[in-house]
C-alpha cells in the first residue's frame, strides 16, 4: 500500500501541475510607460501553451531585464491563469554624443537608445568617441547625472548642457544663460533657485549672463554688459 501511494501520489501532482487548466491565459503588464504592453509581453517570451506552474519566473525576470529601459523586473502567478510583470523603466536625463548619433541615458548611465540626431528636449552630458549602443554604460561623471537627473520636465527643456569643470557643475542653458551650480548637493534647492531667477529676468525684462546657485539661499544673478552683480531674491517655491 505505502508503495502505491509513493507511486500515485508523485504522479497525481504532475496531472496537476502540467494540466492544461493551469496554461497562462492572460499576462499583466505593470509599471510600463515608454514599453508597450506588447513590447513587454514579447520579451518575457511566453508561448501558447506554457504552463504557470512549471513556468520559471526567474528566467522571465532575466529576459525582462535584457531591454535596456527596464531598470527592475518583478514576475509572480496569479492562479489559476495569469502571469503578472512588475517593471520599473529608466527614464531618460540627458544625451551623449558619438560618431553615430546620440546616446540617450539613464539616471544610471545606462544607454536606452540610441537617435541618429539630438533630442532638442534632453541636455548634453558629454562626448563619446566610440559608438554608444543601448544597453552600454557611458562614462559619464556620476555628479552630472545626478544633477541631470534631478531637473523636472520644464526646466530640463531650458538646459541646453550639463558639464564637470574643476569639481564643480556648470549648466548651460538654451537662452545661452552660464549656470555655476557647484557641487551636486541641494538639488532641490538650486534647481528652484534657478527657476526663480529666470522668472524674476523675465518679469523686470533683465538679459541674464550668469546665474550663481552654488549658496541657494543666496543665488547672484550678472546682467549681460557693464550692469552690477543682482541679487535678487526668488519667490519662495520658486
Amino acid at each position: 500500500m505505502l508503495v502505491l501511494i509513493a507511486i500515485v501520489l508523485p504522479l497525481a501532482a504532475w496531472v496537476v501541475v502540467t494540466s492544461p487548466f493551469f496554461d497562462v491565459r492572460r499576462v499583466e503588464v505593470h509599471g510600463n510607460r515608454r514599453l508597450s504592453d506588447a513590447a513587454v509581453r514579447r520579451l518575457a517570451s511566453i508561448g501558447e501553451g506554457t504552463g504557470l506552474l512549471t513556468l520559471s519566473l526567474q528566467r522571465v525576470e532575466r529576459l525582462l531585464l535584457t531591454s535596456p529601459w527596464v531598470a527592475t523586473a518583478d514576475a509572480s502567478r496569479a492562479l489559476p491563469n495569469a502571469l503578472v510583470l512588475d517593471i520599473r523603466e529608466r527614464r531618460p536625463v540627458g544625451q551623449v554624443g558619438d560618431p553615430g548619433g546620440v546616446a540617450v541615458l539613464a539616471p544610471d548611465g545606462i544607454v536606452v537608445e540610441h537617435l541618429s540626431a539630438p533630442d532638442p528636449w534632453l541636455p548634453s552630458v558629454g562626448r563619446s568617441r566610440r559608438l554608444l549602443r543601448p544597453g552600454a554604460r557611458a562614462a559619464v561623471a556620476t555628479p552630472v547625472l545626478r544633477v541631470a537627473a534631478s531637473f523636472d520636465r520644464r526646466l530640463r527643456r531650458q538646459v541646453a548642457e550639463v558639464r564637470a569643470v574643476r569639481g564643480e557643475i556648470r549648466l548651460t542653458l538654451i537662452a545661452g544663460v552660464r549656470v555655476r551650480y557647484g557641487t551636486a548637493d541641494l538639488l532641490p534647492q538650486k534647481n528652484a533657485a534657478i527657476r526663480g531667477m529666470l522668472r524674476y529676468g523675465r518679469r523686470e525684462g533683465v538679459e541674464i549672463a550668469l546665474l550663481d546657485v552654488r549658496a541657494p539661499a543666496s543665488p547672484v544673478l550678472r546682467q549681460v554688459g557693464p550692469s552690477p552683480i543682482a541679487s535678487p531674491t526668488p519667490s519662495p517655491g520658486g
